[in-house]
């Protein structure tokens, strides 16, 4: 994230440590509350829309940079331990 900023790619001023709690947040969240995990599509997602509000143009961010941040949610999320769906209790 810091090249991303160095390179114009995201805003001057950009607070890095709010971008990794965005990216970091929803798999944490899901881990914590046994929910699946989320797919390699709701990855993307996830990466794109915190990009769109913090980045300087239009631009996408680079290959390099979203297979950087794909691969250390994704990572995270394969060290975890396996969880059951969450089940509804009946009253």
């Amino acid at each position: 994230m810091h090249q991303a900023v160095a390179h114009g790619e995201l805003r001057d001023g950009t607070d890095v440590e709010v971008i990794v709690d965005a990216l970091v947040s929803p798999p944490y969240y899901r881990l914590l509350f046994a929910l699946s995990p989320l797919d390699d599509a709701a990855l993307n997602d996830l990466l794109e829309t915190v990009w769109r509000g913090c980045r300087e143009s239009d631009a996408l961010p680079s290959t390099a940079h979203a297979a950087a941040a794909a691969r250390t949610i994704t990572a995270s999320s394969e060290q975890r331990a396996p969880t059951k769906p969450r089940v509804k209790k009946t009253t």
